[in-house]
């Protein structure tokens, strides 16, 4: 299976980078997702996470977003939900989730996905995520 990499734009709408390593397991999304078609962008990503989740042993995935709207939510939501259910059928899996350490609209969105989806989340403060992500 290929690797997937979407280089981010910034402009009237944003898409972030899809960073996703079908050889190390390494999957990252980062910057900022507002998106005129949300499920245009995301139904292919879906399905490549799908599709690797069936054949990965380990996962570490990595969400570095400085701003996602509502529709980005629910396809994050789903990604996540496909991580969790290749941890529950044994794969393993790491979830580092960088928030702003002021963030606790942010904090209290991944507690209700953690109890919604019985997934562990790290969650990495960070004193300024917008100069973490940009240095």
């Amino acid at each position: 299976m290929d690797s997937l990499f979407i280089k981010g734009i910034s402009g009237e709408y944003d898409v972030p980078t899809i960073r996703f390593d079908a050889i190390t397991g390494s999957l990252e999304i980062s910057g900022k997702s507002f998106l005129e078609d949300t499920l245009g962008f995301y139904i292919p990503i879906l399905d490549w996470l799908e599709k690797f989740s069936h054949q990965a042993i380990s996962i570490v995935f990595d969400v570095k977003l400085e701003y996602f709207n509502t529709s980005s939510a629910k396809v994050i939501f789903e990604m996540i939900a496909i991580l969790s259910r290749f941890e529950h059928e044994g794969g393993s899996l790491i979830i580092n989730w960088y928030v702003d350490e002021d963030d606790a609209d942010i904090e209290e969105e991944i507690m209700e996905i953690e109890e919604n989806l019985g997934v562990h989340i790290n969650l990495m403060k960070v004193n300024n995520l917008d100069k973490f992500l940009n240095s």
